[in-house]
């Protein structure tokens, strides 16, 4: 799960974390990717109905519906994963890991100073990329 390995980078966890809280990352990284694909189609549907020349407007509100509901699914996914990988913190990788998402609402907020893997030259010291 590349979002668990560039969270934990970022959140500097020692390799032994690292691993832990990428494995409890990933374990609801299929469902969810089940939940996006269900999105996707139906999202399509959508589209498509949208493009009629003469929409149906209760069926496309059906669709919404649906959407909606998977959105809805899809962030209980999120949520839950968040505190799965939570659980494998101490309480000092926990606080970063938290600013990171709060931070991530905010859209630049965090800074490249906050977070080597948003830093290239950081990247470049460490030989990541």
């Amino acid at each position: 799960d590349d979002h668990g390995r560039h969270l934990s980078r970022c959140i500097g966890l020692s390799a032994k974390s690292a691993k832990c809280f990428e494995d409890a990352m990933a374990a609801s990284s299929d469902e969810a990717k089940k939940v996006k694909a269900e999105l996707d189609r139906h999202r399509e549907r959508l589209f498509h109905l949208m493009q009629a020349d003469r929409p149906d407007e209760e069926r496309i509100m059906r669709e919404v519906d649906s959407i909606a509901g998977l959105q809805g699914d899809l962030e209980k996914l999120l949520v839950k994963r968040l505190l799965d990988s939570r659980s494998v913190l101490d309480p000092d990788e926990d606080e970063r890991l938290m600013y990171l998402i709060r931070c991530s609402m905010r859209p630049g907020c965090v800074g490249k100073e906050k977070c080597p893997y948003q830093n290239p030259e950081e990247q470049r010291k460490d030989g990541s990329r």
